[in-house]
């Protein structure tokens, strides 16, 4: 569609541009309002800017938000005889029949490990531990206490939270703790994929800090669509290397954190925060600033997705609510809150630490990527240069804060429209007040328009009864955007111009702008279309000839009517010869 939506998440071509997507989105120019070559308004998608949560995707009504990852890739890898090794989130395990029957495929496929990430999530959940304990006594600015877990948190902190990014604790992820601990404790030398429902795993993949150690980010959705036709009899396979029982759960809603309390006397103050939203954040960012001690967090956790790393939008909705809410019911019960002790945190560390003891805690650090986007300061004077055009005149105008265009307040569209985000066209007052000026117009004007009305017509007849090839055509410019075609309609086409084109009126009338474009290439050229319409704004009391001559068609644009950035024009192609003799 255009620049702006052509990174891992993507709008599609049904989008209504009902902004639901801007209103949900907590990055400022992430969705980013525009018309498109049809004159429709959509809302599409700033790669630079996405952070890759995919809450858009799941909350978009009409299924107009759509992401793209390595599934194909992957396969093709995999067929050629590359050698790759899987890691599996814990959710795919859910339907544990299926989950190995699926494995056993890809194992016969010619995957060659296959690691249970679960593995993962113990280690990081241990690094993270010890990384509390040793610098537990060390002054607040000189150490982290936000755990590194979820990939989309840490693409917003790190873009647009700096204060937060640099109190982020310095241990990898469960799926880098894993593919560190297969490459330098196992010698896994093949290429690793992983399996799960997260898309923002694709910018953590190819983040310097993880050192490119995984090359595929597969998605549990794409993988299943891919393999729905596939024979899975005689197929079966479990993980090669698994957890140690208590890292499934962690992937669970906020489990992360209450295993983390778990491990620590209630003395030290922690606290989860329900929701990546930017009430959450700015609270969080409050904490990292805090310089009063008792109010010093030890611990925080935050993530992108209501269920943690379960059913991210990439995901495996195919089970019913209620069945999935008793499947990581029974994954809990059976997992963290079999192996640890309420009531004694310092065992729970000792069984966490003597796990992995062997290991150094070095290998499993990480040193986070700079990448911080200073957001634009808007002056005040260009906010009311903004409402005086958007017809806001007044305090109550510029205080609606309706919410329809996806802003949560007037000022925001503002600020907005300013940075190039969003257009006026999109806030329903701004269109309800335009309307209501032009229709207090004069009676003058009126019956202009009425008299141009009926003149619109008698040409429609002149139109279908000439003797040469003519059509009329109503076009549209953007004046906003000067790399944008024009959009052209058109209105009528006599019998004669559907001889030489050898097209049907059905055909004609149905064209959209794009397919317009293409046959008026076909007829006369690439470079017509541009140099025509240039004409037409520029000199429009001048008649547009342009000749053919291999073809013996001279083609006329003559403007008969000019308004605002629309022109009514008439197009008459006849042949050279007639032309001469006219």
């Amino acid at each position: 569609m255009s620049r702006f939506n052509n990174g891992i998440v993507y709008t599609k071509e049904n989008c209504i541009g009902c902004n639901k997507c801007i209103a949900q989105c907590g990055v400022t120019g992430s969705n980013f309002f525009v018309f498109d070559e049809e004159g429709k308004s959509v809302i599409q998608v700033d790669s630079k800017k996405c952070i890759k949560c995919g809450k858009c995707i799941k909350i978009c009504p009409h299924n107009a938000r759509e992401y793209k990852d390595d599934t194909e890739i992957f396969f093709a890898d995999l067929k050629s005889g590359e050698e790759i090794s899987l890691i599996v989130s814990p959710e795919f395990f859910i339907n544990k029949e299926r989950a190995y029957k699926l494995l056993g495929y890809l194992k016969k496929l010619g995957i060659t490990k296959i690691y249970d990430n679960s593995l993962g999530a113990e280690i990081s959940l241990w690094a993270h531990a010890v990384y509390l304990k040793d610098h537990q006594k060390d002054p607040f600015e000189n150490k982290g206490f936000i755990a590194h877990e979820c990939s989309a948190f840490n693409n917003i902190v790190e873009l647009y939270y700096p204060e937060i990014a640099e109190k982020m604790i310095p241990v990898q992820s469960p799926l880098m703790c894993t593919t560190i601990y297969a490459k330098k404790y196992l010698s896994d030398t093949n290429k690793i994929a992983y399996l799960g429902s997260c898309i923002s795993k694709a910018d953590e993949i190819s983040s310097p800090s993880t050192n490119n150690f995984v090359d595929y980010n597969i998605t549990i959705k794409n993988l299943l669509d891919y393999l729905k036709n596939a024979d899975l009899s005689d197929c079966y396979y479990e993980p090669d290397v698994k957890g140690n029982g208590f890292g499934q759960s962690l992937f669970i809603k906020n489990n992360f954190y209450i295993v983390m309390k778990l491990l620590f006397s209630s003395e030290i103050n922690m606290k989860c925060f329900h929701g990546m939203n930017r009430e959450n954040l700015e609270k969080l960012e409050l904490y990292s600033k805090s310089t009063d001690f008792n109010s010093q967090l030890q611990f925080a956790y935050m993530s992108a997705c209501p269920n943690g790393c379960f059913r991210g939008p990439g995901g495996d909705f195919s089970l019913p609510e209620d069945q999935f809410i008793a499947a990581i019911g029974t994954v809990e019960n059976s997992t963290y809150k079999k192996f640890f002790d309420n009531s004694n945190p310092d065992e729970n560390f000792k069984k966490v630490n003597d796990l992995f003891e062997l290991f150094d805690k070095q290998d499993f650090y990480y040193k986070a990527e700079k990448r911080y986007h200073q957001p634009p300061v808007v002056p005040e004077t260009v906010i009311q240069e903004i409402f005086a055009t958007m017809l806001k005149d007044t305090e109550d105008k510029q205080t609606i804060n309706c919410g329809i265009c996806g802003h949560t307040t007037c000022r925001e569209m503002a600020e907005a429209i300013s940075c190039g985000y969003n257009k006026k066209e999109n806030c329903n007052h701004y269109m309800n007040d335009k309307n209501q000026q032009e229709n207090t117009k004069t009676e003058t004007v009126t019956v202009v328009d009425n008299k141009t009305e009926i003149i619109n017509r008698q040409l429609r007849i002149m139109v279908e009864k000439a003797a040469v090839g003519l059509c009329l055509v109503h076009i549209r410019f953007d004046f906003d955007d000067a790399s944008k075609l024009p959009l052209a309609k058109i209105l009528k086409i006599n019998k004669k111009m559907l001889e030489l084109t050898g097209l049907s009126y059905e055909t004609v009338m149905s064209w959209t702008n794009p397919q317009l474009i293409s046959e008026i290439q076909k007829i006369a050229g690439g470079d017509f279309y541009k140099r025509a319409f240039y004409s037409i704004v520029t000199n429009p009391s001048k008649d547009f000839i342009y000749e053919l001559p291999e073809k013996n068609i001279k083609i006329t644009l003559s403007v008969l009517q000019q308004k605002d950035s629309s022109s009514l024009v008439v197009a008459t192609f006849n042949s050279l010869n007639e032309g001469q003799n006219d």
